[in-house]
């Protein structure tokens, strides 16, 4: 697998098609049966490429996206930062990574792609000055909390989210509550 940093305008037009269509796979099934618009799967991309502190890397095998990994300093989320500072106080959110996306095509996970690509990103964000990494992932039936938790990630027990979503269930979209876990690791 080569892994590829998108930082630019360039990158976004190069990579969009694949992104976007590796996101709606990889979101579109278990545990979490979301549904995305293209638009709104752009936004995401964007949002973390044009962030100064961002780090959008992806997985290619012959020129396709199998993998995603991005975030950006936890300061630029402002939901995420409330919950953070609100239960541990002495953390600076300047120096926090808060990894938002890692998704693996469906046929290509528990194969390693995943753990290198969460390793790569961290090493990006030890790298750019960030002390600690948190992760937001569904409490239940996750594979990438396997990855973070291999990766020496605890849980913070004390923090969690309530995420309101639109499921597709049998072709239908059912609007739903799924609980969110943190975890963190010292970088």
């Amino acid at each position: 697998m080569q892994i590829v940093r998108v930082n630019d305008k360039k990158g976004i037009a190069l990579y969009k098609n694949g992104f976007v269509s590796l996101y709606q796979e990889a979101f579109a099934g278990p545990p979490y049966y979301e549904s995305f618009t293209v638009e709104q799967i752009s936004l995401i991309m964007e949002s973390i490429v044009f962030n100064p502190k961002g780090i959008l890397c992806l997985g290619l095998v012959d020129q396709k996206i199998i993998g995603l990994v991005g975030g950006f300093m936890v300061v630029g989320e402002r939901k995420i930062k409330e919950l953070l500072c609100k239960q541990w106080k002495e953390v600076d959110p300047h120096k926090v990574f808060y990894m938002a996306e890692l998704a693996v095509s469906t046929d290509l996970r528990k194969k390693g792609f995943g753990t290198k690509l969460t390793e790569y990103c961290l090493k990006i964000a030890r790298e750019e000055g960030n002390l600690m990494a948190i992760i937001r992932t569904q409490k239940q039936g996750s594979n990438s909390r396997r990855i973070f938790e291999r990766k020496g990630f605890s849980l913070i027990s004390e923090i969690y989210q309530d995420v309101e979503t639109l499921v597709t269930t049998g072709g239908k979209k059912i609007k739903t509550t799924q609980r969110r876990i943190f975890l963190f690791k010292k970088l």
